[in-house]
């Protein structure tokens, strides 16, 4: 009998142990559900996060791409508007080239006028001196004529 009173203390310390075990096994299995569901409360959180960011990187693109076309009109305008001032340096340089040649052709023109208007006055001069000397000898002759007039009175006599 007393064996078979230890036996079922045995039995009933194991049954005790099995029960403890079977208690452990079975928090374990609801630990492992938790956190089964929440592994899953996460992966759909992840997932609705990575849709929202694929959402807001998409905008981004959009964004950034309305940015580059922006960016490039305005250097083409840029490019575009740089050309015409360029073209207009151009034109201008050219006229301004124009005028100095024909300042250059005026001033070999204003260099001959300016001889001949010495040679001009070269020539009043001559003209005045040789005015002076047809009024001096008109003086002459005139006193020469008063001369013979009164030679010539004398012979009226």
């Amino acid at each position: 009998m007393e064996q078979s009173s230890n036996n079922v203390n045995i039995v009933a310390t194991a049954t005790e142990e099995m029960t403890a075990t079977v208690r452990e096994i079975a928090k374990n299995a609801e630990d492992a559900r938790s956190t089964s569901e929440s592994a899953v409360k996460q992966s759909r959180l992840t997932s609705e996060k990575r849709v929202v960011l694929g959402e807001s990187a998409r905008k981004v693109g959009m964004v950034t791409n309305s940015v580059i076309n922006g960016i490039a009109t305005a250097v083409e305008e840029q490019s575009t508007a740089s050309s015409e001032i360029a073209s207009n340096i151009s034109q201008a340089s050219h006229g301004i080239n124009e005028v100095n040649e024909n300042v250059a052709q005026s001033t070999v023109v204003i260099a001959d006028i300016t001889r001949d208007i010495a040679g001009i006055n070269e020539q009043v001069n001559h003209l005045g001196d040789a005015s002076n000397q047809i009024l001096a000898s008109a003086q002459g002759l005139s006193d020469l004529a008063i001369r013979v007039k009164n030679l010539m009175d004398k012979f009226k006599v």
